[in-house]
């Protein structure tokens, strides 16, 4: 589905529930519309911004009409293809568990009656995926924990709760305190 944001954005949403199987063809369907809008004019695009299932296209008025830039992205769309041959890349991240960073750490061993080494064993023995960069530059949202680790939000939250995760830079002002 595409529909008109406000004047110059389209909101394409290929799903209506987070489907970690979108990830690669998101990221296709991304590469297209550079691509597209390009040939059409190399200032057409301001921007675009994927997420988890749905893809923010934001376009210049004055370089191409929105009927012209919504009828390439439902083209686009319709030809996406449904298997991707988009590979990310394995960048292995290095995580520091210590109670004295990890304030969670304990609460979630105990909740899930794990010890805190098998907490940590089962968060870094998974591969995650980047299923969204936003908030901060290089900060990634990433998908689901391993069912065994997943806890509820907090009431007031320091962090992501719930399935996903979040991938701060060492430098970022995320807000989050103790």
């Amino acid at each position: 589905m595409i529909k008109p944001i406000n004047e110059d954005c389209f909101l394409i949403t290929l799903s209506e529930h987070i489907d970690l199987s979108l990830t690669a063809k998101i990221a296709d369907l991304v590469k297209q519309i550079e691509i597209s809008f390009a040939q059409c004019n190399a200032q057409a695009l301001v921007d675009i911004t994927p997420s988890y299932n749905t893809i923010l296209v934001q376009y210049n008025l004055l370089k191409i009409s929105p009927i012209v830039a919504e009828n390439l992205l439902i083209s686009l769309v319709d030809s996406c293809q449904a298997e991707s041959k988009f590979v990310g890349k394995l960048i292995e991240l290095p995580v520091y568990y210590d109670l004295s960073v990890g304030w969670d750490l304990q609460k979630v061993a105990s909740e899930n009656h794990l010890t805190i080494a098998e907490v940590i064993q089962i968060h870094s023995e998974k591969v995650y995926q980047v299923c969204a960069i936003g908030f901060a530059p290089g900060f990634a949202f990433l998908a689901e924990v391993d069912d065994k680790i997943t806890q509820t939000r907090h009431v007031s939250p320091r962090a992501f709760g719930s399935r996903w995760q979040c991938c701060y830079r060492r430098f970022t002002n995320s807000g989050i305190s103790k």
